[in-house]
């Protein structure tokens, strides 16, 4: 199969994705920037920041995953999508270590791209990334994190650039 030059990349699902990621950043910094906030306002604002980690993690799992398929159904025989896809969507965790490893296991050149683009900037993104990871998986799993309205929205920042990185180095076409 070959890919078929009439579909949109980022396809319409995953650009939707990148857009209510930034419209949630943007409600998070409306919320945290209201002029003298109330406490429910407050509260929501701190509610909404630790969704928004919950989201720029999955963000960047969904981009992933979903880019590393469209590739498949360009590329591959029927078998072999299905193959993959029954593999995917499992919840791993995006961490920069995984992230390079499963891109590695798909193609060796990329995952040593995605492992220079992390390690930038003395490792600024590899190092973020892992702390938005750990931070995800102690919300998701109930446990008391304080996160402050602009560091989630400085996550989130940070999975629309990996996730662009993701959608350009992993590209069907």
């Amino acid at each position: 199969m070959a890919w078929d030059p009439r579909r949109a990349w980022p396809n319409q699902e995953m650009q939707m994705a990148r857009r209510r990621l930034v419209e949630l950043r943007e409600l998070v910094e409306n919320l945290s920037t209201a002029n003298q906030p109330t406490e429910q306002v407050e509260q929501a604002a701190s509610e909404l920041s630790r969704f928004l980690v919950v989201r720029s993690v999955g963000h960047i799992e969904y981009v992933f995953e979903t880019a590393i398929s469209e590739y498949a159904e360009a590329h591959a025989r029927r078998q072999v999508v299905n193959f993959l896809k029954s593999h995917l969507g499992r919840g791993n965790n995006p961490s920069p270590g995984k992230l390079v490893a499963r891109l590695g296991d798909f193609d060796h050149e990329l995952g040593s791209r995605l492992e220079t683009f992390l390690r930038e900037d003395d490792q600024y993104l590899k190092n973020e990334l892992s702390a938005m990871v750990d931070r995800r998986n102690d919300i998701a799993h109930g446990k008391n994190v304080g996160i402050g309205n602009a560091k989630s929205i400085k996550y989130a920042e940070l999975a629309l650039v990996i996730g662009d990185k993701l959608i350009e180095l992993i590209d069907p076409r």
